[in-house]
């Protein structure tokens, strides 16, 4: 990449990829796990550099084959798991939001987790003042792709009625700064980035206190 835009986008990509491994480490009990909408394989290449045992699920047929050529365990869908896999996490990183069937996937992840599993999500917030301040014009909508949208309470709601319970989340503060750059470029205002960057600053601070950040784990 040679824009400053790009290079910045990969810079906080590799720091989101120690983030969420911290995250697994504290967790999870053993190494094996699931990336569920793997997309290109980055973060499940990053894993496998940490001796992690790592099988993705995507259904795109051309990212699956770059997460092939990553030396990552591809299936085009979860039905295609062996029935007595296990897995001591599954991950879904902003990709619950685009699945059609929520019971039935969530009921399926659940069987591929072992007794000590955990399920880790990562979901944009409409409760999150970057949401309310930009409204319609709020990137993280992204209708049609985007089939739902959680706030805590919902997406805690709906995991319990499918047999999982809470046990912590954890903000993703770069978010709000990408989003609300976005969400400025769709409303057509100048400087989109420098106004982005303030607009996530202010969305994260207000976050401190409410807990409700731009998105969350």
């Amino acid at each position: 990449p040679t824009g400053l835009t790009d290079r910045i986008y990969n810079r906080v990509r590799n720091w989101m990829f120690e983030y969420k491994h911290h995250i697994l480490r504290k967790g999870v009990v053993s190494k094996k796990i699931l990336d569920f909408g793997a997309g290109t394989g980055s973060f499940g290449a990053y894993l496998n550099s940490k001796n992690w045992t790592v099988s993705v699920v995507e259904q795109s047929d051309k990212a699956r084959a770059l997460c092939q050529k990553k030396n990552l365990l591809s299936y085009k869908s979860i039905d295609e798991l062996p029935s007595t896999e296990r897995f001591s996490a599954i991950t879904l990183w902003h990709v619950l939001e685009h699945l059609p069937d929520l019971e039935n996937t969530l009921s399926q992840l659940r069987n591929a987790l072992d007794d000590q599993g955990k399920l880790i999500i990562a979901v944009p917030n409409n409760e999150s003042f970057d949401a309310k301040h930009y409204k319609e014009y709020w990137a993280a909508l992204d209708v049609p792709r985007h089939l739902w949208h959680f706030n805590s309470k919902g997406l805690k709601k709906l995991l319990k009625s499918n047999g999982f319970c809470f046990i912590k989340d954890h903000p993703l503060w770069f978010d709000a700064f990408y989003i609300a750059y976005l969400s400025e470029q769709h409303k057509g205002h100048s400087w989109p980035f420098l106004r982005g960057m303030g607009m996530g600053l202010i969305s994260n601070i207000k976050a401190f206190f409410t807990k409700e950040y731009s998105s969350k784990i």
